[in-house]
């Protein structure tokens, strides 16, 4: 993939960010311990979903032809550590962000409830508000940023997950039709959408959470 190229179109700073991921340091997660356990090579095999044999078998098969499983680990715990590496992947992949971060800004809700709904605060109507992000004016963001600094409520962003779902495993999943009487790959398909989903759920919803009430925050202050 050319970088340098894709660095060089980058629309916006939000897009540079997308792709800087890729190279920042990061911390001792999940996907860096497995890969530190000798999985990688076999998590993208997984990933490119060329297996024509049961998962288990594979698994098998890769930890006894390799050297680089100091911690003896079983086929489970291969498995479940190329899941983690997996999910990473996905997460860090920047063609997938400037679209689920639109399809979450213009479809998705800011949820507001109160930590306490018997207490007295300047933000009593916003105890119950549910509003599309989009149409949110400047100043009750402004106040809900207020009301959740000050203890008074509590904030969520609300996105329209089986769409951004749906779409990462379109472009995830390999189609198999031409060739296969099943759509994907049946060895590959049920692990490959368990880590899609965790690595939407865990690790990119909550920064695109962030990257969105930033954003509204930075706009409501103009």
């Amino acid at each position: 993939m050319n970088w340098i190229k894709k660095i060089s179109n980058a629309k916006n700073l939000r897009n540079l960010n997308d792709i800087n991921r890729l190279f920042s340091p990061k911390d001792r997660t999940k996907g860096a311990i497995a890969k530190e356990n000798g999985l990688e090579d076999l998590a993208m095999i997984i990933l490119e979903q060329k297996i024509e044999a049961p998962i288990f078998e594979v698994v098998k098969e890769y930890l006894s032809k390799n050297n680089n499983n100091p911690n003896k680990l079983t086929v489970e715990k291969a498995i479940l550590g190329s899941i983690d590496i997996i999910t990473e992947v996905i997460a860090d992949n920047p063609e997938f962000r400037p679209l689920i971060r639109k399809i979450s800004y213009e479809d998705g809700e800011i949820i507001v409830k109160a930590t306490d709904k018997n207490a007295e605060s300047p933000y009593e109507m916003y105890y119950e508000h549910n509003e599309k992000l989009i149409d949110m004016a400047n100043h009750r963001i402004l106040a809900i940023n207020r009301g959740e600094e000050e203890g008074f409520l509590k904030v969520k962003i609300k996105t329209p997950e089986n769409e951004i779902i749906s779409y990462l495993n379109r472009h995830i999943l390999i189609d198999k039709s031409k060739d296969y009487s099943e759509i994907y790959n049946k060895f590959t398909k049920d692990l490959l959408k368990e880590a899609i989903l965790s690595s939407y759920r865990d690790l990119i919803a909550p920064s695109i959470e962030k990257d969105i009430r930033n954003c509204l925050t930075k706009k409501s202050n103009k």
